[in-house]
């Protein structure tokens, strides 16, 4: 399984903080449905910026076009992964979204699973 120090590792006489595959996609994948677009100046178009759809309107016909984006995005900005199921489901205040993917590392081809609930009244879970 490959392992990869973070980016300011400790001397080489220390323990440094290492972060495992699914660790380091979650983290992407995460950055890449939290950054709003324009935010990052070095690539204006990246991320979708979830966290702007709290309150707009919510149909099937939404929900189908937001898990649409979502799947362009993770195309686009995480070619590690081949994406598999994505569901985005919300109710009251709660929004759920879970993206199943696969990726190779070091040979050997492995699952992931990226989720996370937000309840606005409560924050990220």
């Amino acid at each position: 399984m490959a392992q990869y120090n973070s980016l300011n590792p400790l001397p080489s006489n220390q323990v440094s903080f290492l972060l495992e595959d699914v660790d380091v996609i979650n983290a992407s994948i995460y950055n890449i449905l939290f950054t709003s677009p324009g935010t990052d100046m070095f690539r204006p178009d990246f991320g979708i910026g979830i966290q702007n759809w709290l309150f707009s309107a919510y149909n099937d016909q939404i929900k189908a076009l937001r898990i649409n984006e979502i799947r362009q995005a993770l195309k686009r900005w995480e070619p590690r992964i081949a994406i598999g199921t994505i569901s985005f489901t919300s109710s009251g205040n709660v929004a759920s979204i879970s993206v199943l993917y696969s990726f190779s590392s070091s040979l050997l081809k492995k699952l992931g699973t990226f989720k996370f609930s937000l309840d606005i009244s409560k924050g990220i879970s």
